[in-house]
């Protein structure tokens, strides 16, 4: 396993150690906008902190690009973005994380050669999961079978229907137990966005969340489990279930 890059902006490509915990503890964590990831502040959710040490190689063409590159993942604490992993079958894992320290170590060493060293720390609150979602495509389904290949729950789950809805939509999990209603007329052709991961539900992008219902025990809109999932419709529905596996 390798971290790749974070907001885009590429992580040494030789890593000397770093450590991606399997174990996570509970906490509130607080950030600017009031979420970290999928989250909302004031509710109870695992944070993990991910740790990593490596060098970036200065060119003899350009003495100063590691720095520059230093510079720019600075420029990124505190901010929430896409850290990236290579697992060692070439597949990449990706997570919402927040960069919290960045270390560069400079002394004598370090100044005379073409190694500069840096450790990385990042926290997170959410699970591993893979860059290209899975795809399910709907025409007049009653009901969807998906498999979440990882070994954790994932709300990495995006909900599209396109059919006419006339009476509410209930859509649920018989693995879970997970439920939603949609309760509003829709045409035929406009777009209905379920979106569990950003928590929205939108309307050919007009904002529909206060036309969907959940029950109070739950806190995201839907959940897979490790395994075989089955989402069941009250009607009759064509679009598609995007959604991603997922892993601690």
């Amino acid at each position: 396993m390798q971290l790749l890059d974070f907001g885009g902006i590429a992580l040494p490509d030789r890593m000397a150690a770093y450590e991606i915990p399997a174990s996570a503890a509970v906490s509130r964590v607080a950030v600017a906008g009031g979420r970290v990831g999928s989250y909302v502040l004031g509710t109870k959710h695992e944070t993990r902190k991910y740790t990593a040490s490596g060098l970036f190689l200065r060119s003899q063409t350009y003495p100063y690009d590691a720095d520059r590159v230093i510079d720019q993942l600075r420029r990124m604490i505190g901010v929430t973005s896409t850290l990236r992993q290579k697992m060692r079958d070439g597949s990449i894992r990706c997570c919402e994380a927040i960069l919290i320290s960045c270390k560069a170590e400079h002394n004598n060493q370090s100044a005379a050669s073409l190694a500069q060293p840096i450790a990385f720390e990042f926290e997170s609150d959410e699970f591993w999961r893979e860059e290209t979602p899975q795809i399910r495509v709907l025409t007049n389904a009653l009901e969807s079978s998906c498999a979440n290949v990882g070994n954790a729950q994932s709300i990495n789950i995006r909900i599209e229907v396109s059919s006419q809805i006339t009476r509410p939509l209930i859509i649920s999990n018989a693995r879970n137990g997970y439920a939603l209603t949609y309760d509003a007329a829709k045409a035929e052709g406009e777009t209905l966005i379920i979106d569990s991961f950003a928590s929205t539900v939108t309307v050919n992008g007009a904002n529909g969340y206060g036309n969907m219902t959940i029950p109070d025990s739950q806190i995201e809109l839907m959940k897979f489990e490790s395994g075989w999932n089955k989402l069941q419709f009250s009607q009759p529905v064509t679009g598609a279930i995007k959604y991603n596996h997922t892993w601690l």
